[in-house]
């Protein structure tokens, strides 16, 4: 089990419990299933220390009829909470925004955090970053 990421000493960046800055690819739960063990091992071969998860893609028009809910993905980020720990990985775990970006959608990023948030908070390795994009690319006019 990792333990938790820290600051480093000058306090730019987040390290994994080995004082290693956290590094790898990303996986995506939003629209598939999660990538086999195989993948995830290979990930950790490469010499990463990290996977980054897009868990799920908020729904623009939740919670209007035909919208998808929070916690629609849960049974796959399981099975990556659970590889990434067997693996000794960290995983960073955040909203995806698909072909949203430069949106959000707050209640539904509430409920998300409200799921999430709770189900693994007891995950030393697991890491929540709040949302993936959920402004334009350019600043705030």
């Amino acid at each position: 089990m990792r333990g938790r990421p820290h600051l480093n000493a000058a306090r730019t960046t987040l390290v994994g419990d080995n004082g290693r800055p956290l590094r790898g690819p990303y996986e995506s739960t939003e629209w598939t299933t999660a990538a086999p063990y195989a993948e995830i091992a290979k990930i950790k071969e490469l010499g990463c220390n990290a996977v980054h998860l897009y868990a799920e893609v908020f729904a623009p028009d939740y919670p209007n009829p035909g919208s998808t809910a929070p916690g629609y993905a849960v049974a796959e980020v399981d099975k990556m909470v659970q590889m990434t720990r067997d693996l000794g990985l960290y995983l960073i775990m955040t909203i995806g925004n698909g072909a949203n970006n430069g949106n959000h959608n707050l209640q539904w990023a509430t409920n998300f955090w409200n799921l999430y948030a709770a189900r693994y908070a007891n995950e030393t390795h697991v890491l929540f970053e709040i949302h993936n994009e959920p402004m334009a690319w350019g600043r705030p006019i």
